[in-house]
């Protein structure tokens, strides 16, 4: 319905909608004759009745929602498109290994499968909410006292039900991003946390550092998965707190991309959340590729259902939402927090297949399971791999990926990868991997 939003056109608006469904008379009515409205409804058929405030919910708060929220959830620049399932995959190739070039023929390499590395993730962390609310027939009749009426009732729908679904989505993002905090899946950059002017361009050197090597060559070291991507400058997000904001705006500062605070704002490269609002204070900033975050709408949603009750003349509606939280592996993200928010109790090591056993001349890959860290820190599964005990000169390991390739002709029976953590050198971890037929 392209009209403008006042009570009398979403008024008339729905009564044409409601003629056209049910063949009754509903008056056209003006800022004079609004009331009329109370009287129509009241002697029209409950069937006409129902129609009608279903017409008002679905119909119009939608469309209203969509063109003046009572709040609207900063994590919107995030979403992505719609998707009909929740079950998706995300997939990623690596790049291809060069090789030396020689003009003599080699038969084993010519015949040799070189297939690219190419990681899945299936994205399934799902939200299924619904926000209850309860409207009674008379007072949807009394809002048709006067217009000023019924943009107060109008605004009470929007305030307790689509006020609720934006505050819903900024609590699901910020519970997405400490989730995956916690669990190590983000790389941590350790850095004061900003208090000061000699802070404050700390963390501001520290962010375009960290920006502009994502955005100069392909690397491994910013993702989970360990596969090589970038980060073009213009494509990154900054999430920080007002407080981190403010201390930045006090000293002037051009923040990391030579643009002002207000400038990244509008373009969606700076997102600002609740002080103190990022992994329970853990983190104060995050940087990170726009397609790190998997954040989908399920195709239909939200959508409203309603039941009367006849005993109280009251109709309930059910606004329900349904969607798809998740954090890309193979994009680049990292998280800043404060030295002293930092620390690693724990690490524990196994292969991405399970198997802890690999041939000659094929590859196994190493990573770190899970990380703990002491009660009110954080760490990361970031870190460093080496491989000891190989006799072939061929045997390496990807210091970031954890990739391990088997030489053709090792003889050792077991190989040892240690992993380091890039957080402390003095974390280590180890798992033997038997070489099959040594």
């Amino acid at each position: 319905m392209a009209v403008k939003r006042t009570a009398v056109n979403i008024v008339n608006a729905i009564n044409n909608t409601v003629k056209k469904q049910y063949n009754v008379v509903l008056p056209t009515v003006t800022e004079k004759t609004f009331s009329d409205m109370a009287s129509a409804l009241r002697t029209a058929p409950s069937a006409v009745v129902n129609a009608w405030e279903e017409n008002l919910i679905n119909l119009v708060g939608m469309q209203v929602v969509k063109n003046k929220r009572q709040y609207e959830s900063y994590f919107r620049k995030l979403h992505k498109g719609e998707i009909p399932t929740f079950d998706i995959q995300l997939e990623m190739t690596d790049l291809i290994n060069a090789r030396v070039y020689s003009p003599e023929a080699n038969a084993d390499e010519f015949f040799e499968d070189d297939r690219p590395d190419v990681a899945t993730q299936y994205a399934n962390q799902i939200l299924k909410v619904f926000y209850p609310v309860s409207i009674n027939e008379e007072s949807l009749i009394g809002a048709f006292l006067n217009t000023s009426a019924f943009d107060k009732f109008l605004q009470s729908i929007q305030t307790s039900l689509y006020s609720s679904l934006e505050q819903g989505d900024v609590d699901a993002t910020k519970e997405l991003i400490a989730k995956n905090v916690e669990e190590g899946n983000i790389r941590i950059e350790t850095c004061p946390e900003p208090k000061d002017k000699d802070t404050a361009l700390a963390f501001g050197t520290k962010l375009k550092t960290v920006s502009r090597d994502m955005a100069t060559e392909m690397s491994n070291e910013y993702n989970l998965s360990g596969l090589n991507t970038w980060t073009p400058q213009g494509e990154g997000v900054t999430i920080t707190t007002n407080d981190i904001e403010a201390v930045a705006e006090n000293y002037n500062m051009a923040w990391a991309f030579n643009a002002s605070l207000l400038d990244l704002a509008k373009t969606g490269e700076l997102i600002t959340t609740k002080s103190n609002g990022l992994a329970d204070g853990k983190v104060y900033a995050i940087y990170a590729d726009n397609d790190a975050f998997e954040i989908r709408t399920i195709t239909g949603f939200p959508k409203v259902r309603i039941q009367e009750f006849g005993n109280t003349l009251t109709k309930k509606e059910w606004l329900h939402n349904w969607a798809l939280y998740t954090i890309s592996y193979f994009n680049n993200a990292v998280a800043f927090a404060d030295p002293s928010k930092v620390g690693i109790a724990t690490i524990t090591l196994d292969t991405e297949s399970g198997a802890k056993n690999v041939d000659r001349g094929k590859s196994v890959k190493v990573k770190v399971k899970s990380v703990t860290a002491p009660e009110g820190k954080i760490a990361d599964k970031f870190g460093t791999y080496s491989v000891a005990g190989a006799s072939d000169s061929d045997t390496v390991i990807d210091i970031h990926s954890g990739k391990l390739t088997v030489g053709k002709n090792e003889t050792a029976k077991t190989l040892t990868v240690t992993f380091t953590s890039h957080l402390d050198n003095t974390k280590t971890a180890d798992i033997a991997i038997t070489v099959n037929g040594n």
